[in-house]
């Protein structure tokens, strides 16, 4: 087994063990929840966890991602006062530790009761009788089972999902047209797609329009009748038809009485209350910047605790061996979520989802509940795509390839007294405190003296 293997072994085998010790503390939290001393006073310990290797990663990769601790409040009666003091006394990495894991916990237990609600899946029972630990080691795969049966419920295969999530954006489109006042867009739609459909919907717009409003329905025949009229009434003057000319007016007058007969120039529009369209301008601009705040709000909290929250992850049982130096551990983080940010923003069907969530959080006042599932919907994607990509900086900082042997290094004469003619360095054996990050990155790193 190669130096690389076992080292990125150990680092599963920490994660591993930072799982377990995660779930035993959220399982005795689930148990114990409501309980609290009478002073508020409590510690809770908590971590979102979450898988991290993705397609065609091997079993030695680093896979899982992290956690985040914190001080939380004491829950009970005390709950209030326990709280209030632990902010008080709180530096900021404690204070965003804490955020962390307030929202990890509220994402989880709102989506584990959204799969619950269709029942256990089978498949789930299997697993755990067969392999009663795996769930505690990789705690996500019991949300990926509930997903899985919820999904498998309403759709046949992936395919038929990606079709609906296509109309639904469609639907969606029509919606806003629609609740816009447009129904142009529509309409050229359904013109365009089906010719004889769209003169059966046309056809049942006016009869079913005075079925259920018969004075909007008289309001909006009037321009067309009218309209009418006036040809007939202006034929019948141009030819010398008193017939035709008078028969206009007998008409115009049963259906506008007040007019005497005169068939209307133009449709009679409205009176303008002018000081009621200003309150209302000033009411929708205020409406409006009111939206814009709490959108930057809810955008920058949804950011701002994703981003959080992937750092974490990505920099969890990175280095447990303490092999890197500060500069090195905190380029491979950075390298990762640069690269798995620029991932995800080329993934067409997660930024659609991220999308319909976000559309679904304006139409649903930018709540909490729509916030933490942002941040689940952006956390699992990134998760899928932080191990391998982790491990392929981690074995760049510690001068290993992906193939296990090191790049090759262009050196002058002279150079290259640290090591054997470019043979592969221990990082257990580098003396980090003689050694710069510029030794070890050129393979100029002084060993430890036995």
């Amino acid at each position: 087994m190669t130096n690389g293997s076992s080292e990125a072994d150990d680092l599963a085998a920490e994660a591993a063990d930072d799982l377990a010790r995660t779930h035993a503390l959220l399982d005795a939290e689930d148990k114990g929840k409501g309980e609290g001393s009478g002073e508020g006073e409590g510690e809770g310990e908590g971590a979102g966890t979450g898988e991290g290797e993705g397609e065609g990663a091997d079993p030695g990769d680093v896979g899982d991602l992290g956690t985040g601790e914190g001080e939380g409040a004491g829950e009970g009666e005390g709950e209030g006062e326990g709280k209030e003091g632990e902010e008080e006394g709180e530096t900021e990495e404690e204070k965003t530790a804490r955020e962390a894991k307030e929202e990890e916990e509220s994402l989880e237990g709102e989506l584990e009761s959204e799969f619950r609600a269709e029942g256990e899946p089978p498949l789930l029972r299997e697993i755990n009788k067969k392999f009663p630990k795996i769930l505690k080691e990789i705690k996500p795969l019991r949300g990926v089972l509930f997903r899985e049966n919820a999904y498998s419920q309403v759709f046949v295969d992936p395919q038929e999902a990606t079709q609906a999530a296509q109309s639904l954006d469609d639907y969606r489109e029509f919606e806003r047209e629609l609740m816009g006042g447009s129904t142009e867009k529509v309409l050229s739609a359904i013109k365009s797609t089906n010719a004889d459909g769209f003169k059966r919907f046309v056809s049942t717009v006016l009869p079913v329009l005075q079925t259920l409003d018969a004075g909007l329905y008289s309001e909006v025949a009037t321009p067309v009748v009218a309209a009418m009229l006036q040809r007939v009434a202006q034929t019948g003057k141009a030819t010398g038809n008193k017939n035709l000319e008078n028969s206009a007016k007998h008409i115009a007058g049963l259906i506008w009485p007040n007019l005497k007969g005169e068939v209307p120039e133009t449709p009679r529009a409205p009176v303008v209350d002018e000081a009621a369209v200003a309150r209302d301008k000033a009411q929708d601009e205020r409406e409006q910047t009111f939206e814009l705040r709490v959108r930057k709000d809810f955008v920058g909290g949804v950011k701002g605790m994703s981003e959080k929250l992937l750092r974490k992850r990505v920099d969890k049982g990175l280095d447990p061996n303490d092999a890197l130096s500060p500069f090195l551990k905190a380029s491979v983080v950075d390298k990762t979520i640069r690269d798995v940010q620029e991932l995800m923003d080329e993934d067409t069907r997660f930024n659609r989802a991220m999308d319909n969530l976000f559309d679904k959080a304006r139409r649903g006042g930018y709540s909490n509940e729509f916030k933490t599932r942002m941040i689940g919907t952006f956390l699992g994607r990134a998760t899928q795509l932080i191990g391998p990509i982790r491990k392929r900086y981690l074995r760049q900082a510690l001068g290993k390839s992906d193939g296990g042997k090191k790049p090759p290094m262009r050196r002058q004469v002279g150079e290259g007294a640290g090591t054997k003619g470019g043979a592969e360095v221990d990082a257990s054996k580098i003396d980090f405190s003689l050694s710069s990050d510029m030794d070890i990155l050129s393979g100029k790193a002084t060993r430890k003296k036995r």
